[in-house]
């Protein structure tokens, strides 16, 4: 598997079920995170958190800056299968969805001042509007995991990131 890869310094390797040892080729583990799931939702609830779709280069800036690591490129905003959303200034809430394989994928999830398992929720919500009928998938760990378990997700098996 490693052939496979750029191997140098940086180099990464998303071990989908956690079951690689790549210490002995010169890996550490990055992190461990847990694969989650959730049944689609029903179009019609309401959100607490008044979302709103990014759509534009500047606002896909200011999106960037309340998650985190600017690598969100504008072209990304042309994309049918992926979207973006964001909760403005108040509060600096976001995530990203990203629908494939008859699934949408939750990511990039950040609450800013709001309440993480509102943002979660909320994002089921979203999601259930966005793409009626699929699930959802993704994986988190730490206090994301949580408030996404609280929100109705299911953990369904864990992943390792490594990195050289």
């Amino acid at each position: 598997m490693l052939k496979r890869v750029e191997d140098g310094p940086g180099c990464s390797v998303k071990d989908s079920f956690a079951v690689l040892d790549l210490e002995p080729s010169g890996f550490h583990v990055l992190f461990e995170a847990t694969w989650i799931r959730r049944a689609a939702a029903g179009v019609g609830s309401a959100t607490t958190l008044d979302w709103h779709r990014v759509q534009t280069p500047a606002e896909l800036e200011h999106w960037s800056e309340g998650y985190g690591p600017d690598v969100f490129i504008p072209a990304l905003l042309d994309m049918d299968y992926l979207r973006f959303y964001g909760t403005g200034l108040a509060d600096g809430a976001g995530f990203g969805l990203n629908r494939s394989g008859g699934v949408v994928g939750a990511s990039n999830v950040f609450a800013g001042s709001a309440d993480l398992v509102t943002v979660w929720s909320d994002l089921i919500v979203v999601a259930a509007r966005t793409y009626p009928g699929l699930d959802l998938v993704g994986y988190e760990l730490g206090a994301d995991l949580q408030a996404a378990l609280v929100a109705g997700f299911a953990g369904i098996g864990p992943l390792r990131v490594w990195m050289r």
